[in-house]
């Protein structure tokens, strides 16, 4: 249960970024709106980075690395959100954590996101 649940949080926010798209909301000029959707994104994968370190240590490493979360930070007590997010940069390591899905194996799982979709309280 707990890690369908982190793997659904994961999933809707994936759904908040390719709905709300902050590329284009960039191109608008509507920052406060991008800064938002971003934010709330990053604090979800700092959380996710938190609580997956005893499955995954070695990718939420690099995870909370990206994310500037310093060592000291990473406790399971951490692992809530917080309504103010860190003015923080991304750490310097800027390699690829997972590999880009090929389009066909995306659109097999657009019928599955879809129905996820409709579960997800933050759409």
């Amino acid at each position: 249960m707990g890690l369908q649940s982190i793997m659904l949080t994961l999933k809707c926010a994936n759904i908040v970024m390719q709905s709300k798209k902050p590329w284009e909301l960039k191109k608008q000029n509507k920052m406060d709106d991008v800064y938002l959707i971003l934010g709330a994104c990053i604090e979800t994968l700092r959380v996710v980075g938190i609580m997956m370190q005893p499955i995954v240590p070695s990718l939420s490493s690099k995870l909370l690395d990206r994310l500037n979360v310093d060592a000291n930070q990473r406790e399971w007590t951490q692992a809530i959100f917080t309504e103010q997010l860190e003015n923080r940069p991304l750490g310097e390591d800027q390699t690829q954590l997972f590999k880009r899905i090929p389009k066909k194996e995306l659109q097999e799982e657009k019928t599955e996101n879809e129905v996820e979709k409709r579960s997800c309280v933050l759409c």
